[in-house]
């Protein structure tokens, strides 16, 4: 039975190997190759075995983000910028070995809005990184630590975020729900938020330049006031 679940994760008939529609598989019909019934068509037990299948893959991700946010956390100055980037990248890689295999399994009208839904959200989250760590920048000789914990957190927001959705509309596929209002209601909601953080983290932007040209420090003082077009 193994070896049957492990082929109708690659979308193969569990009976005779043949590529099949994914759709088939998530709602229990027959293989169009041997007529054989593709019995895994529990979308939960599907969801568990795409989580199963990843593995030790997400406490691996987990550890390399926090590894990868503690080190650039000692870099002063510069994880202002590095963070926001490191977090880019961990949510690139979660979406190539992830989440991707993931929305495969989805009809394409929920793909679309699924995938828009997790794009909105890993915008949001890489902006509020960006803001926490503005907001901390006066704090570097301890803000290495709590920084790495934040960006750990957000990350496993939004793979764990992605992994419910995906189960939820994979249970949805499998009872052929038509695509509910809230599916495109969501990405709405979360584009307000993200302008809402994008229109803060400028302002947190601004407001520590403002201070760093008040506090009269040679050669930084000098570079925030031009980067606010106050230089002469």
């Amino acid at each position: 039975m193994e070896h049957a679940d492990a082929l109708l994760l690659k979308a193969r008939c569990g009976a005779c190997a043949e590529r099949v529609p994914r759709t088939n598989i998530l709602r229990g019909l027959d293989c169009p190759s041997c007529d054989s019934g593709l019995s895994w068509s529990a979308a939960g037990q599907l969801t568990e075995g795409l989580r199963d299948q990843m593995g030790w893959k997400r406490w691996l991700a987990y550890g390399l983000v926090l590894a990868g946010s503690f080190l650039t956390g000692l870099l002063p100055g510069l994880h202002v910028i590095l963070h926001p980037l490191l977090m880019l990248l961990a949510l690139f890689v979660a979406h190539v070995w992830v989440v991707r295999h993931s929305l495969r399994w989805l009809g394409p009208a929920r793909r679309v809005t699924t995938r828009l839904n997790l794009k909105l959200l890993a915008a949001a989250l890489t902006c509020l990184n960006l803001v926490v760590n503005v907001a901390v920048a006066p704090l570097l000789s301890v803000a290495s630590l709590p920084l790495a914990l934040f960006s750990v957190a957000l990350f496993a927001v939004y793979l764990e975020t992605a992994l419910s959705m995906i189960g939820r509309r994979l249970t949805w596929e499998s009872e052929s729900v038509p695509l509910k209002t809230l599916e495109w209601a969501v990405p709405v909601g979360l584009l307000v938020l993200l302008v809402g953080v994008t229109v803060g983290g400028a302002f947190g932007i601004w407001g520590m330049l403002y201070l760093i040209t008040e506090a009269e420090i040679p050669a930084a003082s000098e570079f925030a006031a031009w980067l606010l077009g106050e230089g002469t």
